[in-house]
């Protein structure tokens, strides 16, 4: 048995003197689309921290050996949606951890695909039109490769989105992904009317592409997609030597997006390519492979990218989006974009050009003495 608990309870006494004015929403898996992760709740504070007692446990009772739950909820307007580590997505009623609805996307037939990272799930996305009696969906992408909308009041899936409530991720693309793990493991993120997703897939060769894809909200029907290994014709392609962009894999935004809304900007940063600790037959630099990455939101262009680690063979991904952010330099503020590394670097970047505010070092690797290699 597994058991997802709540944000716990202050004793009542203490509740009707430090109460707040009002509940506020968790609507993405960062709180805001540029995942701050800050919340202006001060109920709970130093003070008042020690006093914290259980108010209510769910046990999602589908936990195993090896099972892990990584999903951060999401909370609105009093209801908590949660994804189990089987990846049964759950609404329940915030105050008091009673079950509203369930859903089980491997509960009818489904076509037998190989999971991606083991088949973890770490959350949902959330959309709305915006109106008070309106449509509101939730959005899993679970790891074998679907994208699956629900109503957000009943569980249902919307039968308006692709085929009956699902698309299949694995349509469309370049080559058979049939026997390849491929599918999002972190949560989608909604732009408009707009979800964007990204994909894990396997770290050597031959492995699925890693592109992030944006999805029309109601129908389901793509609207771009962003290649992160170049094809012909696409900028950066000729940096491939030897046509080493065939076929290759990954370099894929696994950790997630966050999005600076006003600008209409979306992030990502990607992992490594294939194979991940070997690269004799992909040799250069490997764009767009460990990149902060900004992309028009509408339209998939890329504006900017950075790239932390050039011709990765340590598999150094750069392991999250990049939190939107707004920094102070000699009493000015800049809207910019905080990138944190698996290399214990965090850097910062003006969010609309992608210029480093504090400025980078280029530092060459050794030489590698494995034959054919070329560390850069």
């Amino acid at each position: 048995m597994f058991a997802v608990i709540s944000f716990c309870a202050l004793p009542f006494t203490q509740f009707t003197q430090n109460a707040c004015a009002a509940d506020v929403n968790w609507a993405n898996v960062g709180n805001d689309k540029g995942g701050m992760r800050y919340s202006t709740l001060d109920q709970i504070n130093r003070q008042t921290v020690a006093d914290l007692k259980v108010a209510w446990t769910y046990h999602t009772a589908d936990a195993g050996e090896g099972t892990t739950i990584e999903c951060t909820p999401l909370v609105i307007d009093g209801v908590m949606y949660i994804t189990t580590v089987r990846t049964k997505v759950i609404a329940l009623d915030a105050s008091n951890g009673s079950k509203i609805w369930e859903f089980d996307p491997y509960a009818g037939p489904t076509k037998n695909w190989i999971r991606a990272s083991g088949g973890v799930n770490r959350g949902l996305a959330y959309w709305s039109d915006g109106k008070p009696t309106g449509q509101r969906r939730i959005i899993v992408g679970p790891s074998d490769g679907r994208l699956i909308s629900l109503d957000a009041q009943t569980g249902h899936p919307d039968a308006k989105f692709g085929e009956a409530g699902t698309v299949d991720l694995r349509k469309g693309m370049e080559r058979d992904l049939s026997k390849l793990p491929y599918g999002p493991t972190s949560a989608p993120a909604v732009f408009e009317n707009l979800v964007i997703v990204g994909c894990s897939c396997g770290e050597s060769q031959p492995a699925a592409p890693g592109d992030p894809r944006a999805f029309d909200i109601v129908t389901g029907r793509e609207v771009w997609r962003f290649h992160t290994v170049p094809q012909p014709g696409e900028e950066f392609n000729d940096k491939w030597p030897n046509d080493s962009w065939k076929e290759r894999g990954a370099a894929n935004p696994w950790s997630g997006f966050t999005i600076d809304a006003e600008n209409g900007i979306v992030f990502c940063g990607t992992g490594s390519v294939s194979t991940d600790f070997w690269g004799a037959d992909r040799k250069g630099d490997n764009l767009f492979a460990n990149c902060t990455l900004a992309l028009d939101a509408r339209t998939g262009k890329r504006l900017w990218h950075f790239q932390t680690v050039h011709h990765d063979l340590w598999d150094h991904d750069t392991p999250c989006p990049p939190v939107v952010c707004k920094v102070k330099i000699d009493g000015q503020e800049i809207e910019a974009v905080a990138q944190c590394t698996k290399t214990a670097y965090c850097f910062l970047f003006d969010r609309r050009t992608g210029k480093p505010l504090f400025g980078t070092k280029e530092v060459p690797a050794p030489p590698s003495d494995v034959p054919g290699e070329q560390a850069l």
